[in-house]
């Protein structure tokens, strides 16, 4: 594995070391799946979020079916 030195506030390191303490990992094991989420290809993870974005709109649409050009005014 590789070895990295990050600058990081001191105080965000405590808040950070003390999150993965309570919910325990380590800061380490925190960085590198965050870099992993950002880095992963996998097309799945990019189905279901496209998945997750339709049930979000079909809420918020009241069930109502929206044309094109609504969807694209909306953001």
């Amino acid at each position: 594995m590789g070895r990295v030195t990050l600058d990081i506030d001191e105080g965000l390191v405590r808040e950070g070391l003390a999150y993965a303490q309570s919910h325990g990992t380590t800061l380490d094991q925190m960085v590198a799946e965050f870099i992993q989420e950002k880095v992963q290809k996998n097309p799945g993870d990019k189905l279901e979020a496209m998945f997750e974005l339709g049930r979000k709109l079909a809420h918020s649409s009241d069930g109502k079916r929206l044309t094109r050009d609504e969807i694209y005014d909306r953001h």
